[in-house]
């Protein structure tokens, strides 16, 4: 099985782990004491993905119940699994997650993550986290979407390859960018290594899809490597409506992506 021992950043998993076991962690939805990030209570009442919702990248449909992103750049994904939309209590563990060092919600969330995907038990998958530039990693001391994807692999029992995608160029972070500028970023931010990647089904994984720029941008490399297959599987998936100006911006990148 391709999949490190340890998870990544372990020595700060273990440490918050210790300390939640030892001193118990109050409900991060309800601050009810317990064990667990959420209470059983909390998240069973996790926002679900609206069955309205595209049926390829969980995107919200125009009036017409037409798909901008999916018409505009064919290339991208072949479906999305999310645990639900991007909003209450899982809005709040993903940004402790990404901005609070709990690291520890990386795995939590990659379990959740898992038990939503339990199909999925062809060893043929290959578990690719979305990488972050090596000075941003540095900086921040890990990546979320490497701790998602390492327990998703081990849950699943699928082989992983943190390594299997590069992101070769660093720049302004795609949250702060237009949705346009995020499009027009995207492309070639991206290099997949073909001899881990030819001719295998991916599961690329991130923390949340909002714009969609970056798991095209990404799953168009690991195409160009090789892959057969592309699927992402995200914490949360982010409601993006579409206006003009959106898919003014779809339909200007979508031959590149």
């Amino acid at each position: 099985m391709d999949r490190p021992l340890l998870p990544p950043a372990w020595p700060q998993v273990l440490a918050q782990t210790l300390l939640d076991r030892l001193l118990g962690t109050p409900c991060l939805g309800c601050n009810r004491a317990g064990h667990e990030p959420l209470c059983p209570n909390c998240l069973a009442y996790l926002e679900p993905l609206p069955p309205s919702r595209c049926r390829r990248c969980q995107g919200v449909l125009n009036a017409q119940g037409d798909c901008a992103l999916c018409r505009q750049n064919p290339g991208g994904v072949e479906g999305v699994f999310a645990i639900g939309t991007y909003a209450g209590s899982l809005r709040k563990l993903i940004r402790l997650l990404k901005y609070q060092n709990r690291v520890d919600l990386g795995l939590y969330l990659g379990s959740q993550l898992a038990d939503r995907i339990r199909m999925l038990t062809d060893p043929g998958w290959l578990v690719v986290p979305i990488p972050l530039h090596q000075d941003r990693q540095r900086q921040r001391g890990y990546n979320q979407a490497e701790l998602l994807g390492w327990q998703l692999a081990r849950r699943l029992e699928l082989d992983y390859a943190p390594q299997a995608l590069r992101r070769p160029t660093n720049g302004r972070p795609f949250y702060l960018r237009g949705r346009s500028e995020r499009w027009a970023a995207a492309q070639g931010a991206f290099k997949g290594e073909p001899s881990r990647i030819k001719g295998r089904r991916i599961l690329l994984v991130d923390d949340i899809m909002t714009s969609g720029a970056t798991a095209w941008g990404a799953a168009s490399a690991l195409r160009q490597a090789g892959a057969s297959e592309v699927w992402l599987a995200v914490a949360a998936r982010a409601a993006l409506k579409t206006t003009p100006h959106t898919a003014k911006a779809l339909t200007s990148h979508a031959s590149g992506l």
